[in-house]
């Protein structure tokens, strides 16, 4: 069975996730952004995983190799070999980004280079992948050092998840969202196949914090993405470098236990800073919405 203990065992709260790396000084989804993520001390790095031509798993975002590489081509009709003859582009990519040293990397080498200094996200692109990436991770010996995820809204999505986890034994994040008209079902959903973490989306932080003891009494942990384009709310990456308060600090006071962000560095920076300020009890006070 999966490794329960990582999240919940993390003394500093919210638990940072570094989105695709740490990629200020590195290509992102690099194994560079990885050893910046670690050396950074951040808890987490997120990185995407997709399938060469050849049957081999890299680190890519996007289906084509444009933004990243220069290449006009799809990547899951490249092989291993042609994928890793192409330079990164640094940070980002783009086509103002200068070309680094650094090449696409298998997933094996990421889960090498990370093991015992940061826990691996997988964001696997493609749901039909998402076996094989698991049985690979369990190969590694990293059950307890990685995560998978998938979308679960109902019970079947539920059952799936729990069948990836006994069949590997490493754990199967749900990515959930939760609305006010909802949200007490989705946490019995969960709690049903014992999920510890959930990356949330919601309606409104009012919906959290008003099921806030049901999630607790689930044991479910909270992830909450600021991504400036994917971001809930108005709870931004672009806002919170503006009012961190505002925005990092309202999701904590509302008990958000794990934030993935593009400027994890501003986020340690302010979690250091602002920490002993704040309380993990449960609070019946609303907290502030971002302006």
């Amino acid at each position: 069975m999966r490794d329960r203990n990582f999240f919940n065992a993390l003394m500093l709260k919210p638990a940072i996730v570094a989105h695709r790396g740490h990629w200020v000084n590195a290509p992102e989804n690099s194994l560079a952004s990885i050893d910046a993520a670690a050396s950074a001390g951040f808890e987490v790095a997120e990185i995407d995983i997709q399938r060469s031509d050849d049957g081999v798993f890299f680190l890519m975002h996007d289906e084509m190799l444009t933004r990243m590489t220069g290449s006009e081509f799809p990547c899951h009709q490249m092989s291993i070999a042609q994928l890793q003859a192409m330079p990164l582009r640094q940070g980002c990519g783009g086509r103002g980004s200068g070309f680094s040293h650094h090449v696409i990397p298998t997933l094996a080498e990421a889960l090498k280079l990370a093991k015992r200094r940061i826990f691996l996200n997988l964001d696997v692109k493609h749901d039909e992948d998402l076996a094989f990436v698991a049985k690979l991770v369990a190969q590694m010996d990293m059950q307890g050092e990685a995560s998978i995820k998938v979308t679960v809204q109902t019970e079947v999505d539920a059952q799936y998840l729990l069948a990836l986890e006994e069949e590997h034994g490493l754990m199967v994040m749900p990515k959930t969202r939760f609305d006010a008209e909802n949200c007490s079902a989705m946490i019995e959903q969960l709690r049903a196949v014992e999920a510890t973490l959930v990356e949330a989306r919601f309606d409104s932080l009012y919906t959290l914090v008003a099921h806030r003891a049901e999630f607790e009494q689930a044991g479910l942990t909270l992830w909450v993405n600021t991504l400036d384009r994917v971001a809930c709310c108005g709870f931004s990456d672009k806002a919170a470098q503006k009012a961190p308060d505002a925005i990092w600090g309202s999701l904590t006071e509302a008990g958000i236990g794990v934030i993935q962000t593009d400027a994890p560095q501003v986020l340690a920076a302010w979690r250091q800073s602002h920490m002993p300020a704040f309380t993990y009890q449960a609070k019946a006070d609303k907290p502030h919405l971002p302006v």
